[in-house]
């Protein structure tokens, strides 16, 4: 009897083994089935992302830039269609300048510099928060308005200013009467100089401090010493 009643436990066990693991295959081949009947419709919901816009870079486009899940979203390209944005390799000085009125001063530097402006962003009140001009080829500025509160004064307000922007040019002369016809201030005329480079200097009326210079020979150090030992003695 014993033997019956163990032999009859083994065929229960053995019984509902076989029935676990059938409906584990069963599940797992409906689990497949759904899936393969779900994906074709989720491939054809699925739309490719929207390209996004560029930014208006015209004064108070800033105000007005696509907003981009919660973020108000920075421009890709500049006034000039150029990348506005390129990959960093290597460090670069960037002269950040305060104006009394940075649209007119971004213009004025159109005309007085040759500058072009690679985008300007403003305000909803108009005052300019960032502008980006470049000079020549390479040379770049920043500009801003006044915000005295946050500690943002121009020259203007200042009375003056330490610092001189300086442009290697190749043409000095061309260059210089192309400021003062446009409304600079000399500050030191045009002249050959003693380090080698045909230089001068002038302010704009923005207050702030600029030179240019063109080289024109080539100097050596003890030259250069003497030369400055001669103008040192008042020579």
């Amino acid at each position: 009897d014993r033997g019956i009643a163990l032999l009859f436990v083994a065929t229960g066990v053995i019984g509902l083994v076989v029935t676990l693991l059938a409906m584990r295959s069963f599940t797992y081949r409906r689990l497949s089935e759904s899936y393969r009947e779900f994906r074709p419709h989720r491939e054809q919901r699925a739309e490719p992302a929207p390209a996004l816009p560029a930014l208006d870079c015209t004064p108070g486009g800033l105000a007005r830039a696509p907003i981009v899940n919660g973020v108000r979203r920075r421009h890709q390209t500049n006034d000039l269609g150029e990348k506005a944005m390129p990959e960093t390799t290597t460090i670069t000085l960037t002269p950040y300048l305060c104006c009394r009125n940075a649209t007119e001063a971004a213009a004025f530097y159109e005309k007085a510099l040759g500058a072009k402006t690679l985008g300007i962003h403003a305000m909803p009140d108009g005052k300019v928060i960032h502008a980006a001009l470049r000079i020549g080829d390479g040379a770049q500025v920043y500009l801003s308005d006044e915000f005295p509160e946050m500690g943002g004064v121009s020259p203007l307000g200042l009375g003056g200013s330490p610092v001189t922007l300086h442009l290697q040019v190749p043409d000095a002369d061309a260059f210089f009467q192309r400021a003062v016809d446009a409304g600079c201030t000399v500050t030191m005329p045009l002249e050959d100089q003693f380090w080698g480079d045909r230089y001068g200097s002038f302010k704009d009326p923005y207050g702030h401090e600029w030179s240019v210079g063109t080289p024109i020979r080539e100097v050596s150090p003890e030259e250069m010493q003497q030369a400055m030992a001669a103008m040192a003695s008042g020579g």
